[in-house]
């Protein structure tokens, strides 16, 4: 499968995002939320760059959801990159043939993650 090898850029930019996701601690996240709150109040608007607004796409979702969506986004690109690694390299991966169960689990978390997130920017309110 000398083709399976073009899946490995992908493989790793999912990782990278996944990684992206995931960084950050909660307080930096309301800091920076906050900093870009009194900067329309007061005005100024920013050049929205694609990484500006990919910025603000992650600032826009709360904690659970990016941590939901990295954490897919890492074990999605992780087991790509294990299929097109030669045997010898694949410690721990779901088998090839049973790739659908890889996506559906990944799309089943993000999915209802960002569901979530916007039920409860709604208003809704998460049950204890």
């Amino acid at each position: 499968f000398e083709w399976s090898w073009l899946l490995l850029g992908p493989a790793v930019l999912a990782v990278a995002f996944g990684v992206w996701m995931t960084r950050g601690r909660r307080d930096d996240v309301e800091e920076e939320r906050r900093t870009q709150r009194l900067e329309v109040l007061a005005g100024k608007q920013h050049a929205m760059s694609m990484l500006s607004r990919a910025r603000d796409w992650r600032m826009g979702l709360r904690e659970p959801t990016r941590m939901g969506v990295g954490v897919s986004s890492v074990f999605l690109g992780y087991h790509v990159i294990a299929w097109v690694a030669p045997d010898r390299w694949r410690p721990l991966s779901v088998p090839q043939d049973r790739w659908w169960i890889v996506v559906l689990v990944v799309a089943c978390a993000i999915g209802g993650s960002l569901l979530m997130d916007k039920w409860q920017a709604r208003g809704g309110e998460a049950r204890e």
